[in-house]
């Protein structure tokens, strides 16, 4: 049986129609803590897409394990599962771009960390859909069927990342910053938007998130998303 997640996301959507990729330049929060009682908390910053019959989030996590200390690179693919780099060799405020884009000729979203392909998924693809930028927390699991109520204080926090040059690729093969003039930013949890922060479990009005910090703390600007998740 599957597992309950305790988490906060905020998503900012590229355009809807005409994206062949989406690229982003991470700089890793300087300090992260999971304190959730379960001991299976994580953190991740993922770009997320639907193509060619397939659902993909690429990007990079720590864990409870890791405490913020050690990052890597990783995949979750709804075909096969997930992957990463069992070395964890990224490190607190290390820079590291990630790019998610449809190859040359159509027959693989490629993966692609500090200028190299690290995973490609098959297929035969034209564009992409539900293309974003996704940065998220997981305080705990819960087994299913076991999600207390009321939530437990939330105990997972981290020091701002910095998403920087997000920016998509169009179909004449053009890269264009995201703005919110182009595209659709986070907006806080409970605005009523597409765009709002998701907290599970769900729903909220029966699993309302305890404790502070409630939600992500976000800067916008034209290419840039800074988030946190302050003590």
């Amino acid at each position: 049986m599957s597992a309950t997640e305790y988490a906060k996301l905020a998503r900012w959507y590229t355009p809807v129609n005409g994206v062949t990729g989406v690229k982003t330049t991470m700089t890793i929060p300087t300090e992260a803590s999971i304190k959730g009682r379960n001991g299976n908390g994580f953190i991740n910053f993922y770009l997320s897409a639907d193509g060619s019959g397939h659902h993909v989030e690429c990007g990079i996590s720590t864990s409870f394990k890791h405490q913020g200390d050690k990052w890597h690179w990783f995949y979750t693919w709804a075909r096969t599962g997930s992957g990463g780099d069992d070395t964890w060799s990224f490190r607190p405020g290390q820079v590291v771009p990630i790019e998610l884009s449809i190859n040359a000729y159509k027959t693989a979203l490629d993966y692609i960390v500090n200028g190299a392909i690290v995973k490609s998924f098959p297929g035969i693809y034209s564009t992409l859909t539900s293309v974003r930028l996704v940065v998220g927390a997981c305080d705990q699991n819960f087994p299913a069927g076991r999600v207390p109520d009321p939530l437990p204080n939330w105990a997972t926090t981290h020091s701002p990342v910095i998403c920087s040059e997000f920016q998509y690729r169009d179909s004449s093969n053009n890269w264009i910053t995201c703005t919110t003039n182009n595209s659709t930013p986070p907006t806080s949890h409970g605005s009523g938007k597409p765009s709002a922060e998701v907290h599970w479990p769900t729903p909220a009005s029966k699993y309302p998130h305890k404790g502070t910090p409630f939600e992500y703390t976000l800067e916008i600007s034209p290419g840039t998303l800074v988030a946190s998740l302050p003590k």
